[in-house]
């Protein structure tokens, strides 16, 4: 017989860190510059949302906060900010301090 692993009531199941990333994920998006200056230098999970006319053939899904929004990308990484100013943006990643 095994005995299920318990968890600290203030552990987040898995369950409840994919809902709490969703709703991160799809509340209001963030201007680009200031999304930029928020970016953090450890892993995690990243959504580009524009309207359908940027790719009417998409079928993402809209934005709950801003439905005139689609999902264009989900992204995930070890390093937010290097991932989104290399791949994404094209720019040098500033030294950390």
């Amino acid at each position: 017989m095994t005995i299920p692993e318990r968890r600290p009531d203030d552990v987040p199941t898995g369950e409840a860190r994919v809902d709490e990333a969703l709703r991160l994920l799809s509340g209001v998006p963030l201007e680009l510059d200031v999304a930029v200056k928020r970016l953090s230098r450890g892993s995690g999970l990243y959504a580009w949302w524009a309207a359908p006319s940027v790719f009417p053939d998409l079928p993402g899904p809209p934005n709950e906060n801003v439905p005139s929004l689609r999902l264009l990308y989900l992204g995930r990484a070890t390093s937010l900010r290097g991932r989104i100013l290399r791949n994404h943006l094209r720019l040098s990643a500033p030294p950390e301090n």
